[in-house]
């Protein structure tokens, strides 16, 4: 893949473009990551067969050890009727898969959680043709890298900015999982709302823009501190 993105800033006094590789976007992950090892990590689009096994395998594997009640939402090879229309993407340490995440254009699986007249108030109308639906963001049981996360998402995020139309985002997670990306420029809702399919759990929804959190994080060097408050 090679893909040029023109980029905006105030800062600029000139238009900038940049070449966005799959080399490119692999090393910012990485960078992101924090690994001191960067050649035991990397990242990548879930295409094949056996890939999509094992990302079901991996779901139903670390669902069952923190998560118990998302189980119930996978068929028996820890897939959904979604999977199909999406994009997912993985991180991997030493050839095995640690943390993933999907990208789902509409029709999106949050009307089916909460009142969609939620997401219309939040995102604005025709949000069903700009936006996509972060979901199914998980990490391997006991990871002990914060900085995972949001490497893989800065990943998908550049990969979609290369690849589609698409810039904008949004998804939803509980106050603490939101800590893990303090330098994207996240818009939260402020009407924290509960899904009793899972559990009660208070979740915050959240939206933001692919490009304007790269050219963030460019401006930080790509230094991903974790916010603690």
């Amino acid at each position: 893949m090679n893909s040029d993105i023109a980029l905006f800033n105030p800062m600029y006094t000139e238009r900038k473009t940049l070449s966005l590789t799959s080399d490119t976007m692999e090393s910012i992950a990485k960078t992101i990551s924090g690994y001191s090892d960067p050649g035991m990590i990397s990242f990548s689009k879930i295409k094949t067969t056996e890939e999509f096994e094992l990302l079901g395998r991996f779901r139903l594997k670390n669902y069952s050890l923190k998560r118990t009640y998302m189980v119930a939402e996978l068929d028996k090879k820890g897939l959904d009727y979604l999977d199909k229309s999406s994009t997912s993407y993985a991180a991997w340490f030493e050839g095995e898969m640690v943390a993933t995440v999907r990208l789902t254009p509409a029709p999106f699986e949050s009307p089916q959680l909460f009142d969609s007249d939620i997401l219309r108030d939040f995102l604005g109308n025709n949000y069903d043709l700009r936006y996509l639906e972060w979901s199914r963001l998980l990490i391997k049981h006991h990871s002990t890298s914060l900085q995972l996360l949001p490497a893989l998402i800065t990943y998908a995020g550049l990969f979609t900015l290369a690849s589609s139309p698409y810039q904008q985002y949004f998804g939803y997670c509980t106050p603490t999982a939101k800590k893990l990306f303090s330098r994207f420029l996240i818009v939260n809702c402020h009407h924290p709302f509960t899904i009793q399919r899972r559990r009660g759990n208070i979740y915050q929804l959240i939206k933001g823009n692919f490009l304007e959190d790269f050219l963030n994080l460019t401006n930080h060097g790509f230094n991903f501190e974790i916010a603690n408050s």
